[in-house]
């Protein structure tokens, strides 16, 4: 009898411990935090930001290779003290081919719908660059006007879909690339509930499209669209 109540205390005890673990759980899926998404011409970048504490969900970082002589280290130093004096000013980010971003846009757009309007973009950034080297100059003009209108048409769609707090939207020609790009960056609010549910449906299908369109040639055919 003594043991049978050891026991049963046990797994009350057991009991008790898990249901204030699953309690955390349910609390932390409400606490809101920072997530900033950026697309450019290196990919897409996706980071969670609670304080001081950030979290790179994408791209995955790079694990050190180990193993390697000491040796090999000083040129690596030197190079990027030859790097640093070019890079000293900040350059801005080239943006990336417009039809894996129209892709992607669609499934923001659509689970926002599926989370019932929970996302909050605090900063929106997105511009639009045309291209315009080795074109009749008239062409890069008759473009950016379209960049303008597409910009124009797009805004109240996303205004509609998303809560955007502050914007930065715009267009420009760039007569020394070939091709027509888009840079996009947006700051927003969410739970770490509605990131689990998003990371789990949506986060595949994002994936898909981005190695999709990162296949053999797929930048060739993808950055010259609009």
């Amino acid at each position: 009898m003594i043991v049978l109540h050891i026991l049963l205390l046990i797994l009350e005890i057991i009991g008790i411990i898990l249901l204030c673990v699953l309690a955390l759980i349910i609390l932390a899926c409400f606490i809101p935090v920072g997530v900033t998404a950026e697309y450019s011409r290196d990919g897409v970048l996706v980071l969670v930001h609670a304080g001081p504490v950030k979290i790179q969900l994408l791209p995955k970082k790079e694990k050190p290779e180990t193993g390697k002589p000491k040796k090999e280290k000083k040129p690596k130093k030197e190079k990027k003290k030859t790097e640093e004096k070019p890079d000293e000013a900040p350059q801005k980010k080239k943006g990336g081919m417009i039809p894996m971003f129209r892709e992607l846009l669609g499934l923001a757009i659509e689970a926002q719908a599926s989370l019932r309007n929970k996302l909050r973009i605090k900063e929106l950034i997105l511009h639009l660059t045309v291209g315009g080297f080795g074109e009749d100059p008239a062409k890069p003009a008759i473009l950016y006007g379209r960049a303008w209108a597409a910009l124009g048409n797009l805004m109240p769609l996303l205004m509609q879909a998303f809560r955007i707090e502050k914007r930065s939207v715009g267009a420009d020609i760039d007569f020394t690339a070939e091709e027509n790009t888009i840079y996009a960056k947006a700051t927003l609010i969410i739970t770490i509930g509605a990131i689990l549910r998003m990371g789990i449906w949506y986060g595949i299908r994002g994936l898909i499209i981005y190695f999709k369109h990162n296949k053999k040639g797929g930048k060739k055919h993808g950055t010259s669209s609009q």
